[in-house]
């Protein structure tokens, strides 16, 4: 296996590692969000719109910091969060730079050149463990590298309450550098951001669009909604899946009587409106490299190489 390869694999193992602790809640970032949350009240307003909450917010007579669902945090903040059953704790990524390197090169036996980039992803981290005062966080994480990780005195740990994981919010909130407000007369948390997050690539903000939970891998296209229809040439189907951290993607074609897998890959590249991603062919080991998604007006445009060394291009259309 060559170097490229070698590096692709290793990545694509440590983001399945890091994601394989408990499903992964993946959502946009929270660019410009505003969240209010009013003590024991399960209403709670994101940009203005009203959400229910599994468990109403509450204040700890003890430490007198509020609590909330650890589900809030994910799907409201739009942060990456994993659950440790083994060691009750919760692992927060909030995802604030990306950098890229190109190493494109030319195909010896064609003359031509070969689209390839990587990406990796700097993270601010937390981690907390139920019933422990003491929190880790890393304000540059990178998955798979060595990172410096502190430790911190909270004055309030986590605790499991009515069967829900409740967090300590503006601990959580102020190390994701979010501005935490609170009105004492009426119970009122206003969280808002400081207008620093992490702004997306085009190509991710499109994958994230269409994107599903990443799991199951069978080809079952009936009735799928993961699937998207190609425009050119027709009867060829694909799904972008999504753990939080990384895009899978599947490509299948049409028959009258049933679909084929042509092939699974995983993106390992995001630069402006393009992906790079590496794939292997249906019945074969290889991993080849060359596989790109682009963005465009109306939909992606795919392209591999075949079996048969031949380039090939799929336009698929939005959901």
């Amino acid at each position: 296996m060559n170097s490229k390869g070698f590096v692709c694999l290793v990545v694509s193992v440590l983001l399945i590692a890091v994601s394989a602790a408990m499903p992964i809640n993946m959502f946009a970032q929270a660019q410009g969000t505003t969240v209010v949350l009013q003590v024991n009240n399960t209403v709670a307003t994101v940009n203005n719109e009203s959400i229910t909450l599994d468990v109403a917010p509450y204040i700890d007579e003890t430490s007198n910091r509020t609590l909330v669902p650890l589900r809030f945090i994910s799907e409201s903040l739009g942060y990456n969060v994993t659950w440790d059953a083994e060691e009750k704790a919760v692992r927060i990524f909030n995802k604030v730079d990306m950098n890229t390197i190109d190493d494109s090169e030319e195909d010896e036996s064609t003359g031509t050149s070969v689209e390839y980039f990587r990406s990796w992803s700097t993270y601010k981290y937390i981690k907390l463990k139920i019933g422990s005062d003491v929190a880790e966080i890393c304000d540059n994480y990178i998955i798979g590298e060595r990172v410096e990780i502190t430790e911190v005195p909270i004055e309030q740990a986590p605790v499991i309450k009515n069967g829900r994981t409740m967090l300590p919010i503006r601990f959580v909130a102020e190390q994701m550098n979010l501005k935490v407000d609170w009105d004492g007369k009426t119970q009122k948390i206003t969280i808002s951001s400081t207008g620093e997050e992490y702004v997306p690539e085009a190509i991710e903000t499109a994958l994230g669009k269409i994107a599903v939970p990443h799991g199951n891998s069978d080809v079952n296209t009936e009735n799928d909604p993961g699937y998207v229809k190609s425009k050119h040439p027709q009867n060829y189907l694909m799904k972008v899946g999504s753990d939080g951290f990384g895009y899978f993607i599947d490509v299948v074609v049409q028959s009258a009587e049933s679909s084929e897998a042509v092939l699974k890959g995983s993106i390992i590249g995001l630069r402006e409106d393009k992906a790079c991603f590496m794939y292997t062919l249906t019945n074969q080991d290889d991993y080849r490299y060359d596989g790109t998604i682009q963005v465009i007006g109306e939909g992606f445009v795919v392209n591999y190489t075949d079996a048969k060394g031949e380039k090939c291009s799929v336009t698929f259309s939005n959901k």
